[in-house]
């Protein structure tokens, strides 16, 4: 025969009381007040095809043709931000294409974009064409940093055939940031963004 121990059905009484004075004791489904707030912040995430929508929606981002969503994961960052990870790909006629993507999950705020295509290394971009992709590199920074970008000031600039790539640095009064800015590569032929 098992009996119940009166100290046991005591510390037990005790226990419960100390964690409702604490704000720790749980729901009645089970959860405590921080889970439940978690699942409340979670329930406000856009989907995934609404992060792909608005990342298509952006001047100059182009998907190669035929890629498609692979994988996505879900993540909450250092700074407690939830963060879509998106891969799509396709390998059609022996041609490999990738799209990989990282936005923020509340508002589809793109955070880094990489993307293959086929730039044209034989060619060597007139100063008009520079210009050009100069501004329209810069109408993308706006659209998708315009925050980030009343701080940033060109700092490199590479160029390999189509492909430009620029380097904005970070400045706070006046002072450079090492390593914090806002790199892109455009491919002023295609007139898109690649990375």
């Amino acid at each position: 025969m098992v009996s119940e121990d009166k100290t046991d059905e005591t510390f037990r009484s005790e226990s419960m009381n100390d964690s409702a004075s604490g704000g720790s004791l749980k729901q009645e489904n089970g959860l405590t007040e921080k889970e439940l707030a978690e699942i409340t912040e979670v329930e406000g995430l856009l989907s995934v095809s609404q992060i792909e929508s608005k990342i298509k929606s952006i001047p100059y981002i182009k998907f190669p043709a035929n890629v498609a969503l692979e994988n996505s994961s879900l993540y909450k960052n250092n700074r407690g931000e939830y963060v879509y990870n998106l891969f799509y790909s396709n390998n059609e006629k022996g041609q490999y294409n990738y799209v990989s993507l990282s936005a923020n999950a509340k508002d589809g705020k793109l955070l880094n974009y990489n993307c293959t295509n086929s730039p044209d290394n034989n060619i060597t971009l007139s100063e008009s064409q520079k210009q050009s992709a100069k501004e329209k590199t810069e109408k993308f920074l706006l659209y998708v940093a315009e925050e980030e970008f009343k701080s940033i000031q060109l700092g490199t600039e590479r160029e390999n055939g189509s492909l430009l790539n620029k380097y904005y640095q970070r400045m706070v009064n006046g002072i450079k940031h090492l390593n914090n800015g806002i790199s892109v590569t455009f491919d002023a032929k295609a007139s898109v963004v690649t990375y």
